[in-house]
């Protein structure tokens, strides 16, 4: 589900051909993909396996 939200976002900005949407686009996109990979790291450090 995340990952069709950030495949779409990352698609429509590749559409837009305005260069300031697209690095607005490409910082939310790796925001995200960082906030997701925290949160990943967050849960694996607390699993208790």
């Amino acid at each position: 589900m995340l990952v069709m939200h950030v495949t779409g976002t990352a698609l429509l900005c590749t559409k837009s051909n305005s260069f300031i949407v697209f690095w607005a686009c490409s910082q939310l996109v790796s925001l995200t993909t960082w906030q997701v990979g925290f949160n990943m790291a967050l849960y694996r450090d607390t699993a208790p396996y």
